[in-house]
């Protein structure tokens, strides 16, 4: 069963209350004060231990189940096994969303937008959180690993604007929408339905391309804020893409 260090948190709190109080009416028992800063410090460690980046924005379990049950088909989190041997090795690796802590490793402050799913999972296809950890030998998945590892945004959840619409092309998808027939308004609607699973607040959208930009500002910059990093198929050089989003987390 998963247990989310926010709730550790909670009843290590009402424990550190709860002595605190003893050690006034034990008349400063030494023992008792050895026990409580011993509990203090494993609670600092944990908060500091927050995966790699210190952010505080755990899921809740709950959350986490009724966001795979409703979406684990299109969506997943920007968290992957770390690379092996090749640039593109482990991206597939599904196994880390069985880990006990997974909750704890993921956040609900940041949410990556791109514009569709591509349907190209390679061996995925059956298996919740398949999207952006394909198998297929010509993902570009990978880059997305190596520039948001150690970053603020590792651990955030990413989804497309324009669901169950499998197409490599996003001139086409963009077309599409452009001669209506993609009704956007129904996908736009979906989209916050999505969002207000995942969080009570608002995240900080991150639309990844130009394409998932337009469609995010055009209809939703008055109620989100929005950012952008370029496609992770764009031809960039690696060194430059993670530069860019290192600078993105120093402005967000």
């Amino acid at each position: 069963m998963l247990i989310c260090n926010s709730f550790i948190n909670v009843i290590i709190i009402i424990l550190l209350s709860f002595l605190y109080k003893l050690y006034n009416k034990k008349s400063n028992n030494t023992n008792i004060l050895k026990i409580y800063l011993l509990i203090k410090s494993y609670k600092l460690n944990l908060s500091r231990e927050n995966y790699l980046t210190g952010v505080k924005f755990m899921i809740e379990i709950k959350r986490y189940n009724k966001l795979k049950e409703k979406y684990g088909h299109v969506s997943s989190w920007t968290i992957w096994r770390e690379e092996g041997e090749t640039p593109k090795s482990n991206t597939d690796d599904m196994s880390i969303f069985e880990d006990e802590d997974i909750c704890d490793k993921l956040n609900d402050k940041y949410v990556f937008v791109a514009l569709n799913w591509s349907g190209t999972h390679g061996v995925q296809e059956d298996k919740p959180w398949k999207n952006f950890h394909s198998s297929y030998r010509y993902q570009n998945d990978y880059k997305l690993r190596y520039v948001l590892w150690k970053t603020k945004f590792w651990g955030s959840y990413i989804t497309d604007i324009i669901k169950e619409y499998p197409e490599l092309s996003s001139k086409k998808v963009v077309n599409e929408l452009q001669t209506g027939n993609i009704q956007i308004e129904d996908h736009i609607n979906k989209f916050k339905e999505e969002l207000n699973c995942l969080s009570d607040k608002k995240p900080i959208l991150i639309a990844v391309g130009n394409d998932s930009f337009n469609i995010l500002y055009d209809n939703l910059h008055d109620e989100y804020d929005i950012y952008k990093i370029t496609h992770y198929a764009a031809r960039i050089k690696k060194k430059d893409y993670k530069k860019e989003v290192l600078e993105l987390e120093k402005n967000i």
